[in-house]
């Protein structure tokens, strides 16, 4: 509560994956609404952005493991495979 969705997402890159990126960096690319996983009924919002850089990506916190996959692979939530499909220019 009381962050704006790029001092979150700064916030959650740095606590999840270790990775340390200035605000600047971020670009506004999508806001897609569906389905939320495993939750009948229930609709999730995904504010997607663009975030330039590089680094190490290294798990910690509420995550234990990251694979890299194709944005229709069947492991990814359909929400978000729907906006990937949606937004392709995002994964082109």
């Amino acid at each position: 509560m009381g962050e704006t969705l790029t001092q979150t997402l700064q916030r959650e890159l740095k606590e999840e994956l270790s990775l340390v990126v200035s605000p600047d960096r971020f670009k506004w690319a999508f806001t897609h609404r569906g389905a939320a996983y495993n939750q009948p009924g229930k609709i999730v919002e995904l504010n997607c952005f663009l975030v330039a850089g590089s680094g190490a990506l290294k798990v910690d916190s509420e995550v234990y493991d990251y694979k890299w996959c194709r944005p229709d692979d069947s492991r990814i939530a359909e929400v978000v495979r729907e906006a990937l499909a949606r937004y392709s220019w995002v994964v082109e």
